[in-house]
């Protein structure tokens, strides 16, 4: 299998007629095992799973490959690494360190000072590894049934994304409280918690800020747009949070200011956000698609 490494900008000229790729805007992607390794390949599908491929080949035996994004996480002292599907190796800066087995295969992670989250879209597993457990497994606590598409952790408390509202859950995954978006918002697509701040992305753009110490989350400022117009110019965006001025500034990397806007975010797929430890700054990764 190949990936697209190449610019977008490229691929039109000036008349805006597609140019096509060359093979330097290819790059190979490791390997994979299938069917035994004994048998050429005859087929390949894309099954009704998020990164799911099966392969099959002539004397029948069949694949089904699954994608497997490698996580890795800063919290507190705690330093997270995935290493395969179901295992992720924590440490901490005293220099213990273990390795964390889950039952499922590993799509999202999350840490606090003593637990860590793993979800996979359908089940999620909670662990506990506090400061005095040393080098000592991490000891599984709870495990529950979710589709929440992502989930973040802070304390006790896990803050998980499931069709228009953001849950408030413990541990066990017991709904305490639920953060409602209207249609126009969209639905939450991607959280992040950073000490007291909670930062959320809908599928619409919508980037939204909220402080969580207090019993219920108050949101900070207005809401701001990630930026579509500095991606069709191939400007990189950036996104201040001012709490003192209550409002979300969306800037291209050339200084210009950028005009918020409304419209769901076509051709661009936010990938992930992160908040600062202020809640002044929430940084964007996301793919430009055509």
């Amino acid at each position: 299998m190949w990936r697209f490494v190449g610019k977008y900008q490229h691929m039109c000229c000036d008349n805006g007629k597609n140019t096509g790729t060359t093979a330097n805007d290819w790059e190979a992607m490791p390997s994979s095992t299938a069917c035994g390794g004994n048998s050429s390949i005859d087929l390949l599908a894309w099954g009704p799973g998020q990164g799911l491929l099966v392969a099959a080949a002539p004397n029948g035996q069949a694949s089904l490959l699954s994608e497997t994004v490698l996580h890795r996480l800063l919290c507190c002292d705690v330093g997270a690494i995935q290493l395969s599907t179901d295992s992720v190796r924590l440490e901490r800066q005293s220099g213990a360190s273990a390795l964390l087995a889950a039952d499922i295969s590993i799509r999202g992670l999350a840490v606090s000072s003593r637990h860590v989250l793993v979800w996979n879209g359908q089940k999620a597993q909670v662990f506990e590894w506090s400061y005095d457990m040393g080098d000592n497994k991490p000891l599984p606590i709870a495990k529950f049934s979710s589709t929440a598409r992502a989930m973040a952790l802070r304390d006790e408390t896990i803050y998980r994304a499931s069709n228009n509202v953001v849950e408030l859950c413990n541990l066990n995954g017991i709904v305490r409280q639920k953060m409602t978006f209207s249609e126009g918002e969209g639905s939450p697509t991607h959280l992040d918690v950073n000490g007291q701040f909670l930062a959320v992305a809908t599928d619409t753009g919508l980037i939204k800020l909220f402080k969580v110490t207090r019993r219920e989350p108050k949101q900070l400022g207005s809401p701001g747009h990630f930026n579509l117009w500095a991606h069709a110019q191939n400007l990189v965006p950036s996104i201040s949070i001012s709490t003192e001025s209550q409002r979300i500034h969306c800037k291209t990397s050339q200084g210009h200011q950028a005009t918020q806007t409304q419209e769901k975010s076509k051709g661009n797929a936010i990938r992930s956000i992160r908040c600062n430890s202020d809640g002044t700054r929430v940084s964007i990764i996301a793919d430009h698609v055509r």
